[in-house]
């Protein structure tokens, strides 16, 4: 990671040795991932990491949460503004995959509209 905070071609890890985020490019496609708890530590790493992702001016985004074991509140509104200020840049964001407790917690906080899958 370079001292700026730029994953775009590599990896991003939070300050929560437990979550690490992968960012990769392909065309218009740009893949995310992430593993690891997402809590109130490790947040900041993942909207910088999606960010960084969605600056590039992709046509869209794709987000793997399959490997996350915690989404926590901040991490939902992470992914809620993200994907309004996304959409008003032109750039598609879905979350492509989901572990069963990022499922849950974003269909009790009827945010499963982000699921893409």
């Amino acid at each position: 990671m370079s001292p700026d905070g730029d994953a775009r071609d590599g990896t991003l890890d939070g300050n929560d040795a437990a979550f690490v985020m992968s960012i990769v490019e392909d065309g218009q496609l740009v893949r995310v991932t992430a593993r690891g708890d997402v809590d109130v530590e490790s947040v900041t790493a993942f909207h910088d990491g999606l960010r960084t992702a969605v600056a590039g001016g992709s046509a869209a985004v794709r987000i793997d949460l399959a490997q996350v074991t915690f989404l926590g509140s901040e991490g939902i509104r992470t992914l809620v503004l993200l994907h309004e200020s996304a959409a008003a840049q032109g750039t598609r964001i879905t979350v492509s995959d989901a572990s069963p407790i990022v499922r849950r917690v974003l269909t009790l906080t009827e945010s499963d509209w982000l699921l893409g899958d």
